[in-house]
């Protein structure tokens, strides 16, 4: 058995383009409900030696995961927002998951995915506004890397706007 990023897994077991579509369009369901995906695989190893290559892996299925906010998150941002500062949220997670979070935690689903910083959004509209501008009228961006968000809090830096962080991963520091 083996476990991870649905992408990963699919390449491992060299799914059919029929299957990866209905994987993804699970995945996308999954995530218009702030759910995360983690896909399952399983292979044959016949020999009892970790030196045998086994046979083809299968994948198996899909698993949803919820991975909510803190208990504390929304009361958090929403005393934030009362005293005028402007939340944004900066993820790695689905742009699907990041607007539900965002909703549910009252900051708004103001969200873009990271390529759009880089001015290659599908929506010509956004593709058209200058980097600077979409950050600040943003309310987050998913889908990004460590360096995207060190370029965001640049950006707001650079248009004078006083930056906090904070994060739960080893990245965010």
């Amino acid at each position: 058995m083996m476990k991870g990023a649905p992408e990963q897994i699919l390449n491992l077991c060299n799914c059919k383009e029929d299957l990866r579509k209905k994987v993804h369009s699970i995945i996308d369901k999954y995530a218009d409900r702030g759910l995360r995906s983690l896909a399952v695989a399983r292979q044959e190893v016949h020999e009892k030696s970790k030196e045998s290559a086994g046979g083809p892996r299968q994948f198996v299925g899909l698993l949803p995961l919820f991975d909510p906010p803190r208990h504390d998150s929304a009361e958090t941002i929403r005393k934030a927002l009362n005293l005028g500062v402007n939340v944004k949220m900066i993820t790695g997670d689905q742009l699907a998951i990041a607007k539900e979070t965002g909703r549910r935690l009252g900051m708004g689903t103001n969200m873009y995915p990271s390529s759009s910083l880089l001015g290659q959004d599908k929506d010509a509209s956004i593709a058209a506004l200058p980097v600077d501008e979409l950050i600040e009228k943003a309310d987050g961006f998913a889908e990004v890397f460590p360096e995207h968000k060190y370029e965001i809090v640049k950006k707001l830096q650079e248009k004078k706007h006083i930056c906090g962080m904070t994060g739960d991963g080893v990245n965010d520091s």
